[in-house]
């Protein structure tokens, strides 16, 4: 079977002229822009929730005879028998303070988001088949559910297994809430502003961020940030039905008439008319079935796939590598690190925007990363060289350096979504989205066991 017969393309560029007839940003995208930006935040809470969820809270070491032990590398310092007993400072509750996480128990306050990530790569598997079989519609509701379900239950967490395996829950259904707010926008918005509206759908998760250290600020618990963002999920839910389903994959399903529906909606929301020769060019799917094969069955995509695997694992391993640090173990103050971390975001991604414009996706994106590179390489030089000579100096190279390496690699990360979505025809675009996802959590698995050193920066 050629190319051409298996990629029936028509039928996407048919709603592409359709949509920008009808308007490509008329009130009809802004709504769903705006309800996808929502959702954009609130994963940004939930994913980045384990910063401040799962941080070590100052402790003092405790033998069995209640003598005070020095503490080192988060280990009581020359203590090998006995129990290893943890006082904290109870200013913020964490999962380490409450479950006592420390000495011989440290490696499991790491587990939780690298299951977490776990989960998203078991949930490109799932997301990808539930979102070309039955719709995206069905998916952004289901996994918006089923996310402030495991929220919730979370928050009542009875031991640290439990709460691990519900953030493996939550990563599952997290990865096909994500996919799916991309389809969406690559599918309802017009071809002029597409591109914007993905990489922008970066600033909400950013924002989604800064107001997560905002509210564990002044929460000072895990639990109650885990309530807060599981009432968030199920009262967006409310807001679904304002978004309909994707008239791209209408067609390709061969649902003719619905397709004609949505396209209809959207122009009477816009104020438009739609002619109905127009309607009449439309073309059904092919009736193949697309696998997770698809995206390896043509040198020339395969190729591309096999790349976009690597620059993918590459942009997670290194963005959640430094957003953890930065929140974490690299020195300076916790909440101060973390937000000028995820505020660099918006102008990274704003350029992001600007220069793909100028000068495409791939440019942009190779730049983005090899600028990434320097940055914080340079960042672990400096605090090498500098640290006997001037450790503020040392400090403020390692974080600032940091800093600028998360603006390179924030704006890889938004022009990957795009520029992935660009490559893959309708038939294939949430399963090559899928298989790309995958390469990206296993770097994202490996983020929080690496910073476990302590002493290595991505």
């Amino acid at each position: 079977r050629g190319r051409g017969e298996f990629f029936n393309m028509d039928a996407f560029m048919t709603v592409d002229q359709v949509i920008s007839k009808t308007g490509e940003f008329g009130r009809a995208q802004k709504k769903i822009f705006l309800i996808m930006g929502m959702l954009s935040a609130l994963s940004g809470i939930v994913t980045l929730g384990n910063v401040f969820a799962e941080f070590s809270t100052p402790w003092q070491c405790i033998d069995n005879e209640n003598h005070y032990r020095p503490v080192k590398n988060n280990v009581c310092e020359s203590y090998s028998k006995g129990m290893c007993f943890a006082k904290f400072d109870k200013f913020h509750e964490t999962i380490v303070s409450e479950w006592s996480l420390v000495c011989d128990d440290a490696y499991l306050s790491k587990l939780p988001q690298s299951a977490y990530f776990l989960g998203t790569t078991f949930g490109n598997f799932v997301a990808g088949p539930l979102g070309d079989g039955l719709g995206r519609k069905f998916l952004l509701v289901s996994s918006t559910v089923l996310l402030g379900v495991f929220s919730l239950v979370n928050t009542f967490s009875l031991h640290i297994i439990m709460y691990i395996i519900l953030k493996l829950l939550l990563g599952v259904v997290m990865q096909g809430n994500i996919l799916v707010i991309a389809l969406i926008l690559f599918e309802l918005i017009g071809p002029k502003h597409r591109n914007t509206s993905m990489l922008f759908s970066g600033v909400a998760f950013a924002m989604g961020g800064v107001s997560l250290a905002a509210i564990a600020y002044y929460l000072m618990d895990w639990r109650h940030l885990s309530f807060v963002g599981s009432v968030l999920y199920l009262v967006s839910l409310v807001l679904l039905r304002y978004v309909p389903e994707s008239p791209s994959w209408l067609l390709v399903s061969g649902e003719r008439e619905k397709a004609k529906d949505v396209l209809q909606y959207i122009a009477r929301e816009n104020g438009e008319s739609l002619p109905s020769f127009e309607l009449e060019e439309l073309k059904s799917g092919n009736e193949s079935k697309p696998t997770i094969f698809s995206v390896f069955s043509f040198p020339k995509i395969a190729k591309q796939t096999l790349l976009l695997i690597l620059c993918w694992f590459t942009c997670c391993l290194t963005y959640y590598g430094v957003s953890f640090a930065l929140g974490d173990n690299i020195g300076g103050n916790r909440y101060i690190n973390f937000v000028m971390a995820l505020l660099v975001e918006v102008p990274a991604i704003f350029l992001a925007d600007f220069f793909t414009k100028r000068y495409g996706c791939k440019y942009c994106f190779s730049r983005s990363l090899i600028i990434a590179g320097i940055c914080l390489l340079g960042s672990l030089v400096a605090s090498e060289t500098l640290a006997s000579v001037s450790p503020p100096l040392s400090l403020f190279s390692k974080i600032g350096l940091a800093v600028l390496g998360k603006f390179s690699i924030s704006a890889a990360f938004m022009i990957a979504y795009v520029f992935t979505s660009e490559l893959y025809p309708t038939e294939v675009r949430n399963i090559g989205l899928g298989v790309v996802s995958v390469a990206a959590r296993l770097g994202g698995i490996l983020s929080p066991l690496i910073l476990m050193t302590d002493n290595v920066l991505l």
